[in-house]
């Protein structure tokens, strides 16, 4: 989680670009974003209706995608007094025209979901120093699955990119790991809309999905 930016800035600056796909295997995009990020002994792939799963083995990180949408998987490198390899992962992927990141991170030290939170807007504040707080227009969910903590955010020139975007990160703390969402795109209405879409989709995930068993 800690390389949060460089997840965005990787997902906002590169081309969507088609993995080749093996026609007779639907779950091919799914397998060349794993062989990707080499993370064939942390994701699993499976399908779902009309959208591939990608499942992180460790955790209840879910990563919903149509076989023609651009997906990224990130294994974050280990550092000292960090997370072991496979302990600190994201999928990245578009959604409602911005794109969304999904975390899952387990520190060797427990973490609650305030400090979570606060270590995101850090980070985004950071990065970008002309970043506002703000307050979505969208209401949130009054019958959240789990507890979770959201800060919004107006950052205009976002990654140095031209315009204004709305920007938000969203934190649960299960089982030991933190769940953050960060969705990022266009400023307006439609954007909000679809980040807390996302997130009441994430929650839904993460209240579903069986206590990881390591």
């Amino acid at each position: 989680m800690r390389a949060i930016t460089v997840a965005l800035l990787l997902a906002l600056a590169c081309p969507a670009t088609a993995a080749a796909q093996d026609a007779t295997d639907p779950l091919a995009p799914a397998r060349a974003i794993i062989d990707q990020a080499q993370a064939g002994d942390l994701f699993t792939p499976s399908m779902e209706a009309d959208r591939i799963t990608v499942h992180h083995n460790r955790s209840r990180l879910v990563c919903h995608f149509r076989p023609s949408e651009r997906a990224r998987i990130q294994i974050y490198s280990v550092q000292d007094g960090g997370p072991p390899r496979g302990d600190d992962v994201s999928c990245g992927v578009p959604i409602a025209g911005a794109y969304a990141t999904f975390y899952a991170t387990r520190y060797p030290q427990a973490v609650s979901v305030d400090d979570a939170l606060a270590e995101s807007v850090y980070e985004i504040t950071h990065v970008s120093p002309q970043a506002r707080e703000y307050e979505s227009i969208v209401p949130r969910n009054p019958l959240e699955p789990i507890s979770s903590r959201t800060q919004s955010f107006i950052i205009p020139n976002f990654m140095r990119q031209p315009g204004v975007f709305y920007s938000r990160t969203s934190v649960a703390v299960l089982d030991g790991w933190v769940y953050l969402m960060r969705f990022t795109g266009p400023e307006g209405g439609a954007t909000e809309q679809g980040a807390e879409d996302a997130w009441r989709a994430f929650e839904g995930d993460l209240a579903t999905a069986p206590t990881p068993a390591n």
